[in-house]
């Protein structure tokens, strides 16, 4: 996406840095998931899409900036959160970032607090519990509103059959699209049994499966980007299901991690994944690039 401005699908804390994962690789990260899954035809091509809503549906605030390199977008994002936390004529300078940071460290809500009190000093304590709550996701409603129309072009028309979706089931791509973040069970059933009824080529099983495993695909991916980044030993697992939600049953593996190069704001590596499947081992290798914008 270069060309038409950069646009973040995960925004990731490391140290005293901002690792930044693109739309497009988070994307194609999980449509090859999906795929190694065994992801129908149009489960894939939704997968290779699922994320543009997080192009489509930004926050204004940040997208009416149109970021067109990280560092832009970066700023965008950290100047929207100061003005949702009600501190934009307090914070001044780096502590901005810092202060960014401390809100994306993982854990408990009490982590959240230590490491926001850390970064701010002079606040009242019950301000500080409320600031450790606030949220940071800058993309509302990116999966049941992503909108017909992203960048100037048909997510249905352009997105899906380019992504190799058949053309008659383009409609039941767009709802896996949707419904990716949707846990509701009564809303799955009705999409599905509604899609079966009027395409001739859909299935409401197939349906339920591809949407299973797209949501497995994108808690997966998502959680590999952290994991390679304090990988110490280059290796890792991932699949867990005593930790992890919403997974397929045959996901749990390991993965190891070669850092391929460091050029300027770039940090490229390629993940090898294994893991046992029902239908006997399966491997992956994912080259993914971090955008990296340091805080001095």
């Amino acid at each position: 996406m270069s060309e038409k401005g950069f646009y973040a699908a995960k925004i990731i804390r490391c140290g005293n840095a901002f690792y930044l994962i693109e739309v497009d690789d988070h994307n194609r990260h999980v449509g090859e998931i999906a795929k190694t899954l065994g992801a129908s035809e149009a489960g894939c091509a939704a997968a290779l899409c699922h994320d543009l809503g997080k192009v489509g549906n930004l926050e204004r605030a940040i997208a009416d900036r149109k970021p067109q390199i990280t560092r832009d977008y970066l700023q965008a994002y950290v100047d929207w959160i100061v003005r949702q936390a009600g501190l934009d004529k307090v914070l001044k300078g780096p502590i901005r970032q810092h202060f960014v940071l401390a809100l994306l460290c993982k854990g408990t809500l009490q982590e959240r607090y230590i490491a926001v009190k850390t970064a701010l000093s002079g606040l009242q304590d019950d301000r500080l519990q409320k600031l450790a709550g606030l949220s940071v996701s800058p993309f509302p409603r990116h999966a049941d509103g992503i909108p017909e129309m992203v960048l100037g072009r048909s997510v249905k028309n352009e997105y899906l059959p380019q992504a190799g979706c058949p053309h008659e089931l383009i409609d039941y791509a767009f709802e896996l699209i949707r419904l990716h973040h949707s846990f509701r069970v009564d809303r799955i059933v009705e999409a599905a049994s509604a899609l079966e009824a009027r395409l001739p080529n859909a299935s409401a099983k197939q349906f339920v499966q591809d949407l299973h495993t797209l949501i497995s695909a994108d808690n997966v991916a998502s959680g590999l980007y952290e994991k390679a980044l304090s990988a110490t030993d280059g290796t890792f697992s991932f699949g867990d299901p005593a930790q992890e939600s919403f997974l397929l049953h045959d996901l749990e593996g390991a993965g190891k991690v070669e850092w391929l190069s460091s050029s300027g704001e770039l940090r490229r590596c390629c993940m090898h994944l294994e893991w046992q499947a029902s239908g006997g081992p399966k491997e992956l290798y994912l080259d993914v690039t971090y955008h990296v914008v340091e805080v001095g």
